[in-house]
Formats: structure tokens, sequence, C-alpha cells
């Protein structure tokens, strides 16, 4: 039974390792920026609909004490206990590979059968020999990744507009129509949400957070130190950010 259990953590311990080598060659970066062709378009098409800025504002003034007191300190642990960006993206990957089912839910909502396929089978192997998600095994071999929220079949199958800019305590800016999809995804088409007990759920929620937090941190810095109106500057950004998801969106995994 030892030599059993010493083989097998030694095979696990490979596998780990060729991963890693894997990751490690083909590691690259990306840029969050529009193209400029897109921008400019973005910056004459976008209107802005904030109805509710003076109640938003306040909002945001919350969260950016709750970001001070409790976020960032929460970061800073996360940072330390993760010990470098390789550990961080095998904690992203572990939290994005959870959602897959919920994205073969929304596929099915979609009328999507590739996409139901897709992110099953990314679950599969990303679950097995992609080690629990840390390692996106499923993207070296050719399947891509197919987000699909609720909100984008709240927009492309129920022909929801976005409605009113929405500041959400904690979590940031959004929508009416994306804050209600982001809801529903958490707690209604997550699977997850069911299996895991109530701590545990809370638990994973608050290290995407702190993941999240950790992936947009310089952004948020760049936004605080750059502008007199750091709540007017977020609010464009995520409304071009959501402007240059109608490129990529709904029918990607058709491609």
């Amino acid at each position: 039974m030892k030599t059993d259990w010493k083989k097998s953590a030694l095979l696990l311990a490979m596998i780990f390792l060729i991963l890693s080598t894997i990751e490690l060659v083909n590691a690259n970066s990306f840029d969050n920026d529009l193209p400029d062709d897109i921008e400019a378009d973005a910056n004459e098409t976008i209107k802005i609909d904030d109805k509710f800025e003076k109640t938003n504002r306040e909002i945001f003034k919350f969260n950016k004490g709750t970001d001070k007191i409790v976020i960032q300190p929460a970061t800073k642990v996360y940072r330390h206990i993760t010990f470098s960006q390789w550990g961080r993206k095998r904690i992203s990957n572990a939290l994005k590979n959870l959602y897959e089912p919920n994205h073969m839910i929304n596929s099915i909502f979609y009328s999507n059968p590739a996409g139901f396929f897709r992110s099953g089978v990314r679950f599969l192997i990303n679950s097995t020999i992609g080690l629990g998600g840390l390692f996106d095994v499923a993207t070296k071999l050719g399947v891509k990744r197919y987000d699909i929220s609720f909100a984008d079949i709240m927009a492309g199958r129920m022909c929801m507009k976005n409605g009113p800019y929405l500041m959400i305590p904690v979590l940031g800016p959004s929508t009416v129509r994306n804050g209600t999809g982001l809801m529903i995804d958490k707690f209604l088409l997550d699977p997850f949400s069911f299996i895991f007990p109530f701590w545990g759920s809370a638990a994973r929620f608050s290290i995407e957070i702190v993941s999240t937090k950790n992936d947009t941190n310089s952004m948020m810095q760049q936004i605080n130190e750059d502008s007199i109106d750091d709540y007017a500057m977020l609010r464009g950004y995520y409304y071009q950010s959501e402007y240059a998801k109608e490129f990529t969106t709904y029918d990607n995994s058709k491609q």
C-alpha cells in the first residue's frame, strides 16, 4: 500500500513538473487596452446611463473604504501565500475551472450545443490532467474557453439592454442587466454553490474577490493617481470594456 501511495505521489509530481514547464515555456502576457480604432469609435458611440449616480458615488466611496481597510490587506496576504505570479495563475485557473459547469448550463440556455460540449470537455480535462484546474491543459490542446454568462443570454437571446450603470457594493462597476446576470450565475446556475457548504462558498467567493483585486490593482492605482474624478474614469473604462466585449461575445464558440 505504501509503495502504491509513493508511486501515485511520484506520478503526480512528474505531471506537475511537466505541466509547470509547459506553462513557463508558453507563458505570455496580454494587453487589456482597446485597439485605437475601436477606442475612438467607442468614445463617439457609447452612451452612459447613470441615473443612479448619486447613490452609485456613495457606494463607490464605501467600496474605496472597504478596499483600503479589508481587501488591500487581504491581497497582500494572498500575494505572500502564493509567492509569485506563477502561483497566482494557478489559483486563477482553478477558480475559472469551477465555472465550466456554469458555462455548460448557460450554453444550453443560449442554444449552443458546441459551447456546452466544449465547456464539458474543458472541465473534464482540466479537472483530471490539469490537477483540479491548476493548469489549463485544455487550452494547450486546442479546446479554448467559452466564457458565457447569463448576462450574455439576457443580451443575446432576450434582447435586454444594459440598463442604468450600477455600482455594486464590494464587487464594483456593473449595469442593471449585468448585475442581475451575475447574481443568477453566482447563486442560481452555479452547481458548486449547492454542493459547497455556506462557508465553503463564502471562502471561494472571497478568494475570487482578492484574486480579481490583485489582477486589477495596477489599473486602479493608475485611475486613482491620474484622474481628478476617479469615479467617472472607472465608469468610462467599464463602458469601453463592455463595448469591446461586443466584438468577441456570443458567437465565438462557432469559430
